[in-house]
């Protein structure tokens, strides 16, 4: 099913995102699926307004800000499994996994080179 494209003006998509700022505030909102689901709004219309008006995108920062200090919050507070702020960091920050690997040699350690 294709999704129609919706013109909003500037003045209603700040309207709308403000709307969506008090909400995801009000509510604790930690995903941004969750905010489109409650509002009847897509990811495609989400990302169709990036890069259309500077307080436009500067809002859309806001609120996607809020939205990941929101989950890390939930996970800091023991309400979410840490794998959610796990995989945020890694995704969103490209934070990675490093071993943690101790070299500990005990004994001794021949060379033979003799066949060089």
């Amino acid at each position: 099913m294709s999704e129609a494209k919706f013109h909003y003006t500037i003045p209603q998509m700040l309207s709308m995102l403000e709307l969506f700022k008090k909400q995801v505030k009000d509510e604790n909102i930690f995903y941004i699926g969750d905010l489109m689901m409650r509002n009847d709004f897509s990811a495609w219309k989400w990302a169709s307004w990036k890069g259309r008006d500077e307080k436009v995108d500067s809002m859309m920062r806001d609120i996607e800000e809020m939205i990941e200090t929101n989950l890390v919050l939930a996970v800091s507070k023991g309400q979410l499994k840490e794998t959610f702020g796990i995989f945020t960091l890694k995704s969103k920050h490209k934070w990675i996994d490093r071993q943690q690997i101790e070299h500990d040699v005990k004994g001794s350690l021949e060379i033979n080179i003799n066949g060089l």
